[in-house]
């Protein structure tokens, strides 16, 4: 096993990390936006901080450059609890020059409320180091699409958009390409397809049927995503493994885990494009819940899993790291690891 970097980070981060060279950016506690350096040892950096009713839940970094999202329910009443809502919350998704960072709104909206564990999600979006891209709804009174995708330069030109007929579960951009998932009948459960489209061709063009997360290369020339196959009247997980799209190639390959076993699932995965071709990572989730990383480098014929003290929540690669995010069991700490992808 290659050595791993290890970085204490906060309690109560809750939201899903972002990562940039090796600036890793957390939420804290719903409404402070921080960042380490992974490797130090120097306590997180503020970045910024939303008032009470307000909730920052969804973050997204690339160069130098910090995407966040802030939600809050429409005409807030603070209560002793949390701010009380009835049917609507706005939004705002803002855009950081981490090297003054400062921030401003590129798009705000309001969308009805859904079920509060979604209602923190109302759109999606993605960044690169010279463009972004976000999801809103046509009709922001309608759960489940259809939704305008748009793409636009970092001083905020529009560069091209296209639609969605369902809702945006998720959604990547990368390269010359956009990644979304969508869901159909969303928030009930309902058939989720994989689509890609490009500023040449901007109608959505079916990938696969089922995944449940996609991850672009930064380059975008590779596509990974999760497929679980499931049988049975109560269905029971038989396999799970990544699948790999080689747009130059034309040809999609599986990434299985280093020991294939039923009821193992794959989540979270991440590609990353090297000499030897596609590195994939992904969480390898047991019958029994435990996680760990596991990746797949079939280009040097090399496989395995990652040890992790505490639970994994998190993964991601970035440069030629392949960075998770663990916590305790107990809850009391937090801890980030990163492991060189040359050595594994």
């Amino acid at each position: 096993m290659p050595d791993e970097t290890v970085t204490l980070l906060p309690l109560q981060i809750s939201s899903t990390p972002a990562i940039s060279g090796n600036r890793l950016f957390f939420v804290v506690g719903g409404n402070t936006l921080e960042s380490s350096v992974i490797g130090s040892t120097a306590d997180p950096i503020k970045l910024v901080s939303v008032r009470q009713c307000k909730a920052i839940t969804e973050i997204a970094a690339a160069g130098d450059s910090l995407m966040y999202l802030v939600t809050w329910p429409d005409s807030p009443h603070p209560t002793a609890t949390g701010c009380d809502t009835i049917t609507r919350f706005d939004w705002s998704l803002q855009l950081m020059d981490l090297r003054s960072r400062t921030s401003h709104e590129v798009a705000t909206g309001s969308r009805a409320t859904v079920a509060p564990e979604f209602d923190g999600f109302p759109i999606r979006f993605s960044i690169t180091p010279t463009e972004y891209a976000y999801d809103r709804p046509n009709d922001d009174t309608r759960a489940n699409g259809p939704e305008t995708v748009e793409v636009h330069a970092l001083d905020g030109k529009l560069l091209w958009q296209t639609t969605a007929s369902s809702h945006v579960g998720d959604l990547d951009l990368a390269g010359d390409r956009l990644a979304v998932i969508t869901q159909f009948w969303w928030p009930a459960p309902g058939i989720r397809t994989f689509f890609i489209a490009t500023a040449s061709h901007p109608a959505f063009q079916e990938v696969s049927e089922s995944p449940e997360s996609v991850a672009l290369s930064a380059d975008g020339l590779y596509a990974a995503w999760n497929i679980t196959l499931r049988i049975g009247l109560n269905p029971e997980i038989v396999s799970s493994d990544v699948a790999v799209d080689d747009w130059a190639k034309g040809a999609v390959t599986s990434a299985y885990p280093p020991v294939v076993a039923d009821g193992v699932v794959a989540m979270s995965p991440a590609v990353l494009t090297t000499s030897s071709g596609p590195f994939v990572a992904w969480l390898s989730i047991g019958p029994d819940g435990t996680v760990y990383p596991a990746f797949n480098w079939p280009g040097r014929n090399r496989s395995g899993f990652l040890e992790s003290v505490q639970q994994p929540v998190w993964l991601a690669v970035s440069g030629n790291s392949l960075v998770w995010v663990a916590e305790s069991s107990d809850g009391r700490s937090s801890v980030a690891y990163s492991a060189d992808i040359s050595n594994l």
